[in-house]
């Protein structure tokens, strides 16, 4: 299984100190028009990105900012 990026800027945001792992959160925009529209949060990269898995797509690395409320 692939991880794809958004194309979202690798910029870490304080903000996201709230989201942790095991964690369900909404989406900003789906990667597939097939995917569900939330994510679980796997874990965080040293980077400031979040590994999640999204049902019907898969895992995927995503930007603070791709992550709805944040």
């Amino acid at each position: 299984m692939s991880v794809i990026s958004l194309n979202a800027p690798a910029t870490q945001q304080s903000h996201d100190t709230k989201l942790k792992a095991s964690t369900w959160v909404k989406l900003r925009e789906l990667p597939s028009p097939y995917s569900h529209d939330e994510a679980l949060l796997l874990c965080k990269t040293e980077d400031g990105f979040w590994i999640a898995w999204i049902p019907d797509y898969g895992e995927i690395k995503l930007s603070p900012r791709q992550i709805l409320g944040h």
